[in-house]
């Protein structure tokens, strides 16, 4: 199985029930499984998330699990790699 990018998209359909694009999302994760992303990626789903509480613990849930994970692969692009 390959792993798929997620992108800040991806991730804030799968974290809010009430998104256009969260049964796709869910589906999506399911049936893949393995996702790549960066830490861009996790600042703008931290950004877009932080107003709200429920948000925020949706996104420590999801911080947690991407560095513990076996199906993540990690977190490319830091700001170490843009030189």
């Amino acid at each position: 199985m390959n792993a798929v990018f997620a992108g800040t998209s991806f991730y804030l359909a799968l974290l809010n029930p009430r998104d256009r694009y969260h049964r796709s999302a869910v589906e999506l994760a399911r049936r893949n499984g393995a996702t790549v992303t960066t830490e861009f990626v996790l600042m703008e789903v931290g950004n877009a998330l932080s107003g709200n509480p429920r948000g925020r613990d949706g996104f420590v849930t999801l911080v947690d699990g991407s560095f513990v994970s076996p199906r993540s692969h990690g977190c490319a692009g830091g700001a170490r790699d843009v030189r």
